[in-house]
């Protein structure tokens, strides 16, 4: 094993965890979400191994919110630590969700914005980002229409 690397829990891999996220151990998760890493960071690529654990950052009732229910008490969440690099991006915007502005210098950014921004309602990533502030979506929505 490599020295100096911390290794974060391994929960249940290689199988997936009691709430459905992967086991992501073989996905070279470190390097490929390191802006750094010359050869192997990509936004891009951190982003799809990253998707299936957004579920993890937030606390959105699971019972209410069927777009976005938190899964936060998956025991292979803590592998997806690394991803916090594209949830910050996602996160970090002014103004309403569809203006989301992902595009920086560097190699590691290889996501234009027009890819991320306009109407993605329908999209499972985009509904959970959207929508994982809620606890009752279903209320949300419904004040939406009207």
């Amino acid at each position: 094993p490599e020295q100096g690397i911390y290794r974060y829990d391994k929960g249940n891999c290689p199988a997936s965890g009691s709430e459905g996220v992967p086991c992501a151990q073989e996905t070279n998760i470190r390097k490929v979400c390191n802006r750094y890493d010359e050869e192997f960071g990509s936004f891009r690529e951190c982003w799809n191994i990253c998707r299936p654990a957004f579920c993890c950052i937030h606390d959105a009732d699971p019972d209410l919110n069927y777009l976005s229910p938190s899964c936060s008490q998956d025991e292979n969440c803590a592998q997806y630590a690394y991803c916090y690099i594209v949830w910050f991006k996602f996160h970090d915007t002014f103004g309403p969700a569809t203006f989301i502005n992902v595009e920086q210098r560097g190699n590691f950014f290889d996501v234009d914005n027009d890819e991320v921004r306009g109407n993605k309602i329908g999209d499972e990533f985009f509904d959970q980002l959207y929508f994982h502030h809620f606890n009752d979506v279903r209320s949300v929505i419904e004040k939406g229409r009207n």
